[in-house]
C-alpha cells in the first residue's frame, strides 16, 4: 500500500487498524475468548530472581535493536531512507525494500506486544489495546524520535515509555479519574509534537543558513599583515 500504491503511511495505518479491529470484533462476536494457552499467562508472570522475566526480556531485545540500527547496513539505511528517500535512492539504497522490511519488523513486533497483553489479560478481547496508537506515538517523540524521519533512537524511545508510565501512575496515584488519563496523555502528545516541529524547524534553519552564508572567504596573506617573502619582495608586518 506504501510502497507500490503510493498511499499515505498514516492513512495506511488507520486503514490497516480499523480493517484489524473489524476483524477481530468479527471473529470473537465482539467478546472475550477464554481461555487462553498456559504458555502465554506463564510468560507474562514467571519471575527470574523475583524481578519479572518480561523486563530482561524487552532490555535484550532493545540492545539487540540498539545493534542493529547503529552496527548494520539495514540500520544505517533505515536512518537514511526516513531522512531523505530521495538521496537515499540515489545513494543506491533499495528504498522500496527497506521501507517494507521496516513495516514487516514493526508488524511482528505489535504481534508480539498482543499476544503479551493477551497472557496478561488471561483473555483475548477484541477491545485490547484501544488508543496504545497514541501512547507509542507520544512515547517515540518524547525519546526524541522525529515525526519527520531519519531521526531516534532506542535510548531515547525506552526513557519516553518510562516516562508516559511514570505520568499515567501518577494520575491514578493522586487519586484522579480515569476519565482525564487520556487527557492528561493528549496533553503530552501535543507538547512532544510541537517541540519537535520547533526542533525540525530550527535545525533545518540552521541548515538554511549554513548554505547561504557558505564557506569562509580565503584570507589574503598580505591583507592579514602575515610575512610575504620572495624574490625580490620585502618583509611586510
Amino acid at each position: 500500500m506504501v510502497t507500490k500504491l503510493g498511499i499515505s503511511p498514516l492513512i495506511a495505518t488507520l486503514a490497516t487498524l480499523s480493517a484489524g479491529s473489524g476483524i477481530a470484533f468479527a471473529y470473537s462476536d465482539g467478546g472475550n475468548i477464554t481461555p487462553v494457552p498456559k504458555v502465554l499467562t506463564d510468560m507474562v508472570s514467571a519471575k527470574i530472581a523475583g524481578i519479572p522475566l518480561l523486563i530482561p526480556a524487552v532490555l535484550v531485545l532493545a540492545f539487540l535493536a540498539h545493534l542493529a540500527l547503529t552496527r548494520t547496513t539495514y540500520g544505517r539505511s533505515i536512518y537514511a531512507v526516513g531522512g531523505n528517500k530521495e538521496a537515499a535512492l540515489l545513494a543506491g539504497i533499495r528504498v522500496d525494500r527497506v521501507t517494507m522490511n521496516a513495516y514487516i519488523i514493526a508488524g511482528l513486533s505489535a504481534g508480539m506486544a498482543g499476544l503479551l497483553l493477551t497472557g496478561r489479560l488471561a483473555s483475548g478481547s477484541p477491545r485490547a489495546g484501544d488508543g496504545i496508537e497514541l501512547t507509542v506515538i507520544a512515547a517515540v517523540v518524547i525519546g526524541g524520535t522525529s515525526l519527520f524521519g531519519g531521526q531516534g533512537n532506542i535510548k531515547g524511545t525506552l526513557l519516553g515509555v518510562l516516562l508516559i508510565a511514570m505520568v499515567s501512575n501518577a494520575v491514578n496515584l493522586l487519586g484522579i479519574p480515569s476519565s482525564y488519563d487520556r487527557i492528561v496523555q493528549g496533553v503530552v502528545i501535543f507538547a512532544a509534537a510541537a517541540l519537535d516541529v520547533y526542533r525540525y524547524k530550527y535545525v533545518q534553519k540552521n541548515l538554511s543558513r549554513k548554505r547561504k552564508i557558505g564557506p569562509p572567504p580565503a584570507i589574503d596573506p598580505k591583507a592579514a599583515g602575515t610575512p610575504v617573502t620572495g624574490p625580490g619582495a620585502a618583509h611586510t608586518t
